[in-house]
């Protein structure tokens, strides 16, 4: 009688595609707040976002740096790393709007 072994989820149960509704939906929401003029929603929001792409980012790239080689048709998928910022960005300029800067000769 043999048994099988016991497999729990390890690193490599996370992988990047978690990352985009984890992270950036609180970023939608605080860009989505910001239009709607409410901006302490928004600041909570981004804030939400901002902790929870600083936390499973930190663990997804450790796990992509520590784990094995990604086969090459994953290496495409990384670009999701990407979305967190870029919504966080559109986030932030929404909730701090500011007129342009006027660079004058003068």
């Amino acid at each position: 009688m043999t048994s099988s072994p016991q497999t729990t989820p390890g690193a490599t149960a996370l992988h990047p595609g978690y990352l985009p509704p984890v992270s950036s939906a609180p970023f939608v929401a605080s860009a989505i707040a910001s239009s709607l003029g409410l901006p302490g929603v928004a600041d909570a929001a981004f804030a939400v976002g901002l902790l929870y792409w600083l936390a499973f980012g930190t663990v997804i790239l450790g796990s992509l740096v520590t784990g094995g080689p990604l086969p090459g048709p994953a290496h495409p998928a990384l670009t999701v790393l990407t979305i967190p910022p870029a919504t966080g960005g559109i986030a932030w300029t929404a909730a701090h709007e500011r007129p342009p800067v006027r660079l004058t000769g003068k």
